[in-house]
Protein backbone atom coordinates (compact mmCIF):
# COMPACT_ATOMS: atom_id res chain seq x y z
CA UNK A 1 0.00 0.00 0.00
CA UNK A 2 1.24 3.80 -1.12
CA UNK A 3 1.55 6.30 1.76
CA UNK A 4 -0.87 8.96 1.33
CA UNK A 5 2.38 11.43 0.85
CA UNK A 6 3.70 9.18 -1.94
CA UNK A 7 0.33 9.30 -3.29
CA UNK A 8 0.11 13.33 -3.02
CA UNK A 9 3.60 13.36 -4.88
CA UNK A 10 2.08 11.50 -7.64
CA UNK A 11 -0.60 13.60 -8.30
CA UNK A 12 1.89 16.47 -7.82
CA UNK A 13 3.92 14.88 -10.86
CA UNK A 14 1.32 14.63 -12.96
CA UNK A 15 -0.40 17.91 -12.72
CA UNK A 16 3.15 19.64 -13.57
CA UNK A 17 3.62 17.42 -16.33
CA UNK A 18 0.49 19.32 -18.01
CA UNK A 19 0.57 21.77 -20.11
CA UNK A 20 0.04 24.60 -17.89
CA UNK A 21 2.43 23.78 -14.71
CA UNK A 22 2.09 27.80 -13.79
CA UNK A 23 -1.65 27.25 -12.85
CA UNK A 24 -0.96 24.34 -10.18
CA UNK A 25 -2.21 24.84 -7.07
CA UNK A 26 -0.60 22.13 -4.62
CA UNK A 27 0.59 21.99 -0.77
CA UNK A 28 3.46 20.13 0.11
CA UNK A 29 2.77 16.83 0.77
CA UNK A 30 5.46 16.84 3.11
CA UNK A 31 4.52 20.44 5.05
CA UNK A 32 1.24 21.66 3.93
CA UNK A 33 2.52 25.02 4.52
CA UNK A 34 3.73 26.81 1.32
CA UNK A 35 2.15 25.74 -2.30
CA UNK A 36 4.51 23.70 -4.66
CA UNK A 37 7.08 25.27 -7.59
CA UNK A 38 8.58 23.79 -10.10
CA UNK A 39 11.96 24.69 -11.98
CA UNK A 40 12.88 22.74 -15.05
CA UNK A 41 16.51 21.74 -15.94
CA UNK A 42 18.24 23.20 -18.98
CA UNK A 43 18.11 21.19 -22.25
CA UNK A 44 18.59 20.76 -25.03
CA UNK A 45 16.59 21.38 -27.66
CA UNK A 46 16.99 18.34 -29.85
CA UNK A 47 16.60 16.03 -26.36
CA UNK A 48 13.50 13.86 -26.32
CA UNK A 49 12.90 14.85 -22.74
CA UNK A 50 13.79 17.12 -19.70
CA UNK A 51 13.64 17.40 -16.12
CA UNK A 52 11.59 19.06 -14.30
CA UNK A 53 11.93 19.57 -10.08
CA UNK A 54 9.11 19.59 -8.24
CA UNK A 55 9.90 21.63 -5.00
CA UNK A 56 8.62 22.96 -1.97
CA UNK A 57 9.92 26.90 -1.27
CA UNK A 58 9.41 26.12 2.78
CA UNK A 59 10.72 22.52 3.73
CA UNK A 60 13.24 22.24 0.87
CA UNK A 61 11.01 18.84 0.18
CA UNK A 62 11.52 17.76 -3.77
CA UNK A 63 10.09 15.54 -6.55
CA UNK A 64 11.87 14.98 -9.76
CA UNK A 65 9.53 13.72 -12.82
CA UNK A 66 10.67 13.78 -16.87
CA UNK A 67 8.88 15.19 -19.38
CA UNK A 68 8.61 14.72 -22.59
CA UNK A 69 9.77 17.84 -24.78
CA UNK A 70 6.33 19.16 -26.44
CA UNK A 71 8.61 20.55 -29.43
CA UNK A 72 9.54 16.89 -30.42
CA UNK A 73 6.93 16.05 -32.83
CA UNK A 74 7.35 12.70 -32.95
Amino acid sequence: MRSSKLVKWIEAGKAFAGEEPNNVDMLCPECNDKKLDYKDNDQDPKDKNFERIIFCPSCGARYTITVKNILDKN
